[in-house]
């Protein structure tokens, strides 16, 4: 049922985003100051952790909000870099086995860029990942 420890949860979360974006786009963790932007960006930001009542002890649901920052700062061009892509990435997400979305909403992105927020929320185990001795 869960992907991994609570403690490894973004590493794994973000290995299984990755292949779900086109190959230009960058992936990076936690939420950084948009400023100027190379290439189209995605933020990772680690939300909130949930107890997961209707499954056993010991489980919970991670949340994170993936920030989609087009490079374009054209309302009409950052949207036709993007639109389509995010619907890719929300579909794929229906499909996959522990990650799930639950809202996929357009924001202004640091009063510059136009963009998308999309939440997830991924199953985690309420534990740390053994060390090599235990």
């Amino acid at each position: 049922m869960s992907a991994e420890h609570l403690d490894k949860i973004r590493e794994a979360v973000l290995a299984e985003i990755r292949p779900l974006l086109p190959e230009e786009w960058d992936l990076k963790p936690g939420l950084a100051s948009v400023k100027e932007l190379s290439r189209t960006t995605v933020y990772c930001e680690y939300t909130r952790i949930e107890p997961l009542p209707e499954a056993p002890m010991g489980n919970a649901r991670v949340g994170f909000d993936l920030t989609v920052s087009p490079l374009n700062k054209d309302v009409t061009k950052a949207e036709d870099l993007v639109d389509a892509h995010v619907v890719d990435l929300v579909l794929a997400l229906d499909a996959h086995d522990w990650i799930s979305w639950s809202l996929a909403e357009k924001k202004s992105i640091a009063d510059t860029y136009l963009g998308w927020v999309v939440t997830i929320s991924a199953l985690a185990s309420v534990s740390k990942t053994p060390t090599p001795e235990e």
